[in-house]
């Protein structure tokens, strides 16, 4: 019989795996997420929501958010992904 501090093979064998999991869990955690809204980042573009309508440009870009300056106002929205329409460049608009 094993001693309290000394583990079984068992268990061994279990701890082994669940390094491989969680060394597998951060290379999955490594690998950028891509949506496309990197293109615009740096550009003026239309934003059209559910309920809303901005123009401004896109300073930064996440999984789920958007980092928006208006504009006309100058002012800072974050965008969640989900509301998101369509983003059109404004030069497109312009021509």
């Amino acid at each position: 019989m094993a001693s309290p501090t000394q583990k079984t093979p068992a268990q061994n064998n279990y701890n082994n795996e669940n390094l491989k999991t969680t060394s597998q869990r951060k290379d999955r955690k490594d690998l950028k997420f891509s949506d496309f809204s990197e293109e615009f980042k740096g550009q003026d573009v239309i934003v059209l929501l559910q309920n809303d309508k901005l123009i401004g440009r896109i300073e930064e870009s996440r999984r789920y958010w958007i980092k928006l300056v208006a504009i006309p106002e100058n002012r800072i929205y974050y965008l969640n992904k989900a509301w998101i329409i369509y983003i059109m460049p404004l030069k497109s608009v312009r021509k």
